[in-house]
């Protein structure tokens, strides 16, 4: 069965430098996909449902338009590397934040 992966929307603006130009882009974009391919079905299925499934979502996609960029020839190494990081680290926040016991749960 396809996972949905539904994403924030917002209506403010910000600019963007893409190869010289400049345009106004939205600080948020509704988007609403349908998973079908199995690994990343199994992988988000991994993610308890809701922000730490949504934030581990928006970290790939970002990480994948990053190497799409890349491969394109649009970024370098170094940003990919750190974005990349990035998104390891918060998957560890998010992997300890769940293995860390609460207070109220030893009382």
């Amino acid at each position: 069965m396809p996972l949905p992966v539904r994403f924030k929307v917002g209506t403010a603006m910000h600019s963007v430098t893409t190869q010289n130009e400049t345009e106004a882009l939205p600080y948020f974009l509704p988007l609403e996909l349908t998973v079908t391919d199995p690994e990343v079905v199994a992988e988000l299925n991994a993610k308890q449902e809701g922000p730490e499934r949504d934030e581990y979502a928006l970290g790939a996609l970002r990480l994948g338009v990053l190497a799409f960029k890349q491969a394109r020839g649009q970024i370098d190494a170094g940003t990919l590397r750190h974005e990349g990081e990035r998104l390891l680290v918060q998957l560890l926040c998010a992997s300890t934040a769940r293995r860390t016991p609460s207070k109220d749960s030893n009382a």
